[in-house]
């Protein structure tokens, strides 16, 4: 698989065709995971900071798939017999991602 591009769009992120991630969610995934700011240049970290990165990461993973089955349902609802199975079949996957 090739690489993502992700550019800046004033105060939002593209992460992928037709999905845009606001800076403020980013600031909330952050925050959520135990990241707050001090200042425009540095960082507090509430806890190990290995600890927040992960569940940073764990955020954003967990948005990414909840936007893939998002999309693999509108796709699903144009398709028919096997294609609907394969769409069903991956939103399956995917979900089960998240759960281990």
């Amino acid at each position: 698989m090739g690489a993502r591009a992700t550019t800046a769009v004033g105060s939002e992120t593209r992460v992928r065709e037709g999905v845009l991630v606001t800076r403020e969610k980013i600031i909330q995934f952050a925050r959520d995971a135990g990241v707050s700011p001090v200042n425009d240049q540095q960082i507090k970290f509430e806890g190990p900071m290995w600890l927040c990165l992960e569940r940073f990461a764990a955020l954003v993973a967990a948005a990414e798939r909840e936007s893939c089955i998002e999309d693999c349902k509108k796709i699903a609802e144009y398709m028919e017999g096997d294609f609907y199975n394969g769409c069903v079949d991956c939103m399956d996957a995917i979900s089960k991602r998240g759960r281990a």
